[in-house]
């Protein structure tokens, strides 16, 4: 196998095909993301992206092909496998435990990154001891990260079910992920709930997702804390903020404005800026051009350009494909689980195909 320094590729995707009984979900993908490079996924609703990431993230194993993370191949983990690898995702349907408080369910998701022995706290062994405080007291931070506080010590089975919803996602945060996979986080909610959610999720810290999800009572620099939240470097956690601000003027001159009362664009700002925070070697970028004004679209490509040059490794996922194309480097088009074309993005830009589908032209 060739190593990750020798051949540059952050994640390599190898004919990977996943079949749900005789339905062909994703149908021999193939996807290479070098480091320092901007890779686009495109296609319409229901085109299979989402199928795509959950074979990618390794909730599925696809019957045929590799995946390759930083060199290594990550198919046919087990779930505690694919977690330690950095790695966390949510559910559709919601896998609480319920007999269990939120405090208790979201202690169990620090319980992967546990340094001491299982049996060390039977024995009530000081390291141990002094770890299950550490655990205990940073799930207390996720809970209220995650505007809990009044649910700690209920049991999760009786939370209501947006708070059941974020109270998931705070266990996934626990992990430390490389990735935070959020999978249809607001179905069956009602419209209340499901705005409340897009106010409160977290992204792990390579992911920008889909409607920006910034935690909208806390201040732009709490947000962006938050980022960074699995570091412990303070000089150069600080040394970032100022780098993220630099790159998002705007954000600088609201730093202690509460995110909620942002403008749509400068919530999209900060949502990238945040996931920035965590110095990922991945960064996904999950429609971030959505819902914005065209000129707001024009300064978050722009921002998109600025990363790339810096060096950072981009997969783009957008339905607005004159614009991803016109960024990236090289692109894939995604229909009913199967990549139809990939190339050059110029060249998919001026393909005659992809105009009259995806271009209006």
């Amino acid at each position: 196998m060739t190593s990750f320094a020798q051949n540059g590729l952050l994640l390599d995707v190898q004919h990977v095909t996943m079949r749900f009984g005789g339905i062909t979900a994703v149908n021999d993908l193939s996807m290479r993301i070098p480091t320092g490079s901007i890779t686009g996924l495109i296609g319409p609703n229901g085109a299979g992206k989402t199928k795509a990431f959950n074979v990618i993230s390794g909730f599925y194993n696809p019957q045929e092909g590799d995946i390759l993370f930083k060199g290594h191949s990550v198919k046919g983990f087990p779930p505690h496998r694919i977690c330690r690898a950095g790695m966390a995702r949510t559910f559709q349907n919601i896998r609480l435990f319920g007999s269990e408080t939120a405090l208790e369910n979201v202690m169990v998701g620090c319980q992967v990154r546990r340094k001491s022995q299982w049996w060390m706290p039977v024995f009530s062994l000081p390291n141990a001891r002094r770890e299950e405080e550490e655990i205990r007291e940073k799930a207390k931070g996720l809970i209220h990260r995650l505007a809990l506080d009044s649910y700690m010590n209920e049991k999760a089975s009786s939370l209501p079910y947006g708070a059941q919803r974020r109270l998931e996602i705070a266990r996934a945060l626990a992990t430390s992920p490389d990735f935070l996979l959020l999978d249809e986080p607001a179905a069956g909610m009602n419209p209340q709930e499901s705005t409340e959610l897009m106010r409160f999720i977290r992204r792990g810290i390579s992911v920008s997702p889909e409607g920006r999800r910034i935690l909208p009572h806390l201040t732009v620099e709490e947000n962006l804390m938050l980022g960074a939240y699995i570091r412990n470097d303070k000089e150069g956690i600080a040394q970032d903020i100022d780098w993220v601000y630099n790159l998002f003027p705007r954000l600088r001159e609201r730093s202690w404005q509460k995110g909620g009362t942002l403008s749509g664009g400068e919530q999209q700002m900060l949502a990238m800026a945040r996931a920035l925070m965590s110095k990922p070697r991945l960064l996904m970028l999950d429609e971030p051009s959505m819902g914005l004004a065209p000129i707001l679209v024009e300064q978050i490509f722009d921002i998109i350009r600025a990363l790339h040059k810096s060096g950072t490794t981009i997969l783009l996922v957008e339905q607005n494909a004159q614009m991803a194309l016109s960024v990236a480097n090289r692109a894939y088009v995604l229909e009913t689980g199967k990549i139809s074309m990939s190339g050059d993005a110029q060249e998919l830009l001026h393909n005659d195909a992809v105009r009259k589908a995806y271009l209006g032209a």
